[in-house]
């Protein structure tokens, strides 16, 4: 999957979207000190398919919490982040 740089707004908000090669995006994003991530699936033609709200401190969450986590600490090595 590609993906968009992780942005901070100014707030603090994290963003990113990944694409899938089938032309499905995933959008997630997360307020500062919030557990919580949402998470928003489009189709190719851009419409909402799914949205879905993840608390990141439960266990049975952990797949898709790992997966967000990895991305940004990959965008973050790779030197891909765009603050502000």
């Amino acid at each position: 999957m590609d993906g968009t740089p992780v942005h901070i707004d100014e707030f603090g908000t994290v963003r990113f979207v990944l694409f899938s090669e089938g032309g499905a995006s995933y959008e997630f994003e997360q307020e500062t000190d919030s557990e919580l991530l949402f998470i928003t699936v489009r189709d190719f033609r851009g419409r909402a398919e799914i949205k879905r709200i993840v608390n990141t401190a439960q266990t049975d969450n952990r797949e898709i919490v790992e997966t967000y986590k990895l991305y940004i600490r990959e965008q973050n090595e790779s030197g891909k982040d765009n603050y502000g």
